[in-house]
């Protein structure tokens, strides 16, 4: 038997691996340390887990309303709000308080260090959309 106890990589030039259910992928990509996604259904799944609402450029008007009224805190969508706002998130998404602590432990643990610029780093730490997933 093999032990393969680092089967995601975390190079952006790493090719993607489908072993699970999206469902079950972002949080072993979480608890993995991942640092990158292979495209933005992964970056999707993943801010569903979490309970993360990064902005791109814009937030759309409902998203803008709900940073204004402090239902949104650091990019984290507070769990009294979810249903309204992501009815998918609030079915998903079990965090009740941001994880933003928890997943950069988990990534400096796995990876030694947590870089900003990371597709992860930007969602959790400067709560931004990836745009280019080709590094």
């Amino acid at each position: 038997m093999i032990n393969n106890s680092n089967l995601f990589i975390t190079s952006p030039t790493a090719t993607k691996f489908h072993i699970a259910s999206p469902p079950l992928l972002a949080p072993l990509f979480l608890f993995s340390g991942n640092l990158y996604f292979g495209d933005a259904e992964e970056q999707t799944g993943f801010c569903l887990f979490t309970g993360m609402v990064p902005r791109e450029r814009e937030r759309s008007p409902a998203e803008e309303k709900a940073f204004e009224q402090g239902k949104i805190e650091q990019g984290f969508l507070l769990p009294e709000y979810r249903e309204a706002l992501s009815p998918e998130m609030a079915r998903i998404c079990h965090f009740e308080k941001s994880p933003a602590d928890l997943v950069a432990k988990i990534i400096d643990r796995r990876s030694g260090f947590f870089p900003q610029t990371s597709h992860v780093g930007k969602v959790v730490l400067q709560s931004r959309k990836v745009t280019d997933f080709n590094i």
